[in-house]
């Protein structure tokens, strides 16, 4: 029995890992495809194919009903528009002003507007680790920003506004979740997010007077942001979970800023400067402050205190 479950844990452990390895490459891919493709049609595509996939899965396992009343539509809308309209609009739009490093590092300021927006809208506790733990977070983000000059990037505070909207799509997210299974989430976020965007695409970029060939010649971007990270990496997240504590996923994940910076430094030839690895460096330590594993590590050390003084 208790091979079974390791064997488990370890199937989960595994997902988790490649979902975050996969996130890893999303600022990788992104930065690469915006600047040959128009950025808002690329964010409207990669998210219509995986709801192409979804929506045949949904159709024959008999889960699409469930989507089409109020309660459902009410959250799915916003979890569309902070989720994948918004944030995306600025990222995708963001990442084209400026490098992948910076793209990868500015994703994981989410957490310090989660922090504020958990506090005026659920109204949770100031929890002494969660505030040193956004206080390292802004600071490693003020240091990447400032990088030797003063000398903000339009395209760095684009992508940091991005991802202020997050947290209050992931509060709906949170209670759909409660009467909509993930895959039906998915689905509806990216057929709705998808759609908006390539409407906006067609309005602001004339991107439906694009030859067809642009897309042929790009594909690999599309497909890479669409199937891969879009899609496999989100079911690979949510399975990994089914079979790991939250402890041991978020423990996992935290090292995502770190895998961003190789791929960085392997696909597009870019060297992190001193002040981006210091930023890195801060962020990391700040997720891990944030997180519950840093809780869990407190818990350990105190219970072991004694033990660890004869050491």
């Amino acid at each position: 029995m208790n091979a079974l479950k390791k064997e488990k844990e370890l199937t989960g452990e595994l997902l988790v890992f490649g979902s975050s390895v996969l996130n890893a490459v999303f600022p990788i891919v992104i930065n690469s495809g915006g600047r040959v493709l128009p950025p808002i049609l690329f964010a409207a595509i990669s998210n219509l194919i995986p709801a192409m996939f979804l929506f045949f899965y949904l159709f024959f396992t008999n889960n699409l009903k469930s989507l089409f009343n109020k309660k459902s539509l009410f959250y799915l809308l916003n979890i569309a528009v902070f989720v994948v309209i918004l944030p995306l609009l600025f990222i995708f739009i963001g990442t084209t002003h400026t490098s992948g490093i910076n793209t990868g590092i500015f994703l994981n300021t989410e957490i310090i507007f989660a922090f504020i927006i958990c506090r005026i809208v659920l109204k949770e506790k100031f929890v002494l680790r969660k505030i040193l733990g956004a206080a390292v977070i802004t600071l490693g983000a003020f240091v990447v920003l400032y990088n030797g000059h003063l000398a903000f990037n339009i395209g760095d505070l684009l992508i940091i506004a991005g991802t202020a909207f997050y947290p209050i799509g992931n509060i709906f997210g949170k209670k759909a979740l409660e009467f909509l299974k993930p895959c039906q989430i998915l689905f509806a976020r990216s057929l709705i997010g998808g759609s908006v965007l390539l409407s906006i695409s067609f309005i602001f970029e004339k991107s439906f007077t694009m030859p067809a060939e642009m897309l042929i010649l790009n594909y690999k971007y599309i497909l890479i942001n669409a199937i891969l990270i879009f899609l496999v990496s989100k079911l690979l997240w949510y399975y990994g979970l089914k079979l790991v504590d939250v402890v041991k996923a978020t423990s996992i994940i935290i090292a995502t800023p770190a895998f961003s910076l190789i791929f960085a430094y392997v696909f597009l030839h870019e060297i992190p400067s001193i002040y981006q690895l210091l930023g890195c460096i801060l962020i990391i330590i700040g997720l891990i402050v944030s997180s519950v594993m840093f809780k869990k590590i407190n818990k350990y050390l105190t219970k072991n205190s004694s033990l660890l003084k004869n050491c």
